[in-house]
């Protein structure tokens, strides 16, 4: 039997579902070769639930997408959080996602400058 859901609740997970990402191979140059992953930058990932975050990785496709919930300096480090989703749940960690990530993030001077940073995931 389908569950019924609510108006709203549809509203969130459509939304969530063309939710803006960007495409970046990890482990390539350039745009050839390497793994896909989609990178949601924080601006696009502030308030998302679970839920939501796992229904955006369902429809952007890859084998994982990696939400940056925040960026910020702290002590002199850049401090950077990431979570994973795969289409089917969230993982601890994704070694082609994070390279993706992080070399988005350089390129677009992202990474506060820091000569030192941290993740955490």
């Amino acid at each position: 039997k389908a569950e019924a859901v609510a108006p709203a609740a549809r509203q969130e997970l459509q939304m969530a579902a063309a939710l803006p990402y960007e495409h970046v191979n990890g482990f390539s140059d350039g745009q050839s070769g390497g793994n896909a992953a989609g990178v949601v930058l924080p601006e696009n990932d502030t308030g998302l639930s679970d839920v939501q975050r796992q229904t955006a990785a369902a429809a952007i496709g890859f084998s994982e997408t990696v939400f940056v919930s925040s960026i910020a300096m702290v002590q002199g480090r850049c401090v950077i959080a990431l979570r994973y989703f795969t289409p089917e749940g969230e993982v601890d960690l994704c070694g082609h996602a994070t390279i993706a990530c992080l070399g988005l993030l350089y390129t677009r001077d992202l990474l506060c400058g820091a000569l030192h940073g941290e993740l955490r995931t």
